[in-house]
């Protein structure tokens, strides 16, 4: 969206609480207080994550101007503002972006949560969900599509699946997803079966963490 003219935009102030990471552990958005007991899901592209990580801390003042897609509480950011006039603005890929993600250690993990919010792409799509633990939960669009009413907020999820720890909060990949019954359901079968024992805690592997 780096074409559009972020001026011509309307401005949405808050206090970043914190931020949501990608699969690969990069920044990816963040979520904005507005102060008056409601919160705002604000997502950024990959290639402006060095630039917020540089000029932005939770606990932040924060102006955004950014566009909402129909039918999804989210906006897409185009221009971000800081307290001190800076502006870190969506302008499409560096000319030297490799287009490579930054290599991550990803290992076994399981959680279990409320759903606190819905994670959505740029356009609205469900891509996962932030827990009421703070651990963000990811998947593919097709695999979210599938299983979208099971990740309203509010919800209970439990869930298996690879990840890692990050400065701004763990993010695990999901494999299996439980059903109501207590069953595992595989989610992405891509990945190799779940292992047999369960933590009696969070019904995810005993070696998961």
């Amino acid at each position: 969206m780096h074409w559009i003219d972020p001026a011509q935009l309307p401005l949405i102030k808050g206090t970043i609480e914190r931020f949501t990471v990608n699969g690969q552990g990069e920044l990816d958005g963040l979520l904005l207080d507005l102060g008056d007991g409601g919160f705002k899901l604000v997502h950024f592209p990959s290639h402006m994550a060095d630039d917020v990580s540089a000029l932005l801390k939770p606990g932040a003042t924060v102006g955004v101007r950014g566009l909402k897609p129909r039918g999804a509480d989210v906006i897409a950011a185009v221009a971000l503002e800081c307290a001190d006039g800076v502006e870190i603005i969506d302008r499409g890929p560096s000319n030297h972006a490799t287009g490579k993600s930054r290599p991550v250690t990803q290992m076994p993990m399981s959680a279990a949560g409320t759903v606190r919010l819905t994670l959505f792409t740029p356009k609205g799509k469900v891509r996962g969900v932030l827990l009421d633990n703070g651990t963000i939960v990811r998947m593919t669009l097709k695999q979210a599509e599938q299983i979208k009413e099971r990740l309203r907020p509010g919800a209970h999820i439990q869930i298996q699946g690879t990840g890692c720890d990050t400065p701004h909060g763990r993010v695990i990949d999901v494999h299996h997803l439980a059903t109501p019954a207590g069953s595992f359901d595989v989610v992405s079968k891509s990945h190799a079966p779940r292992s047999a024992a369960l933590d009696p805690a969070t019904r995810g592997p005993a070696n998961a963490r």
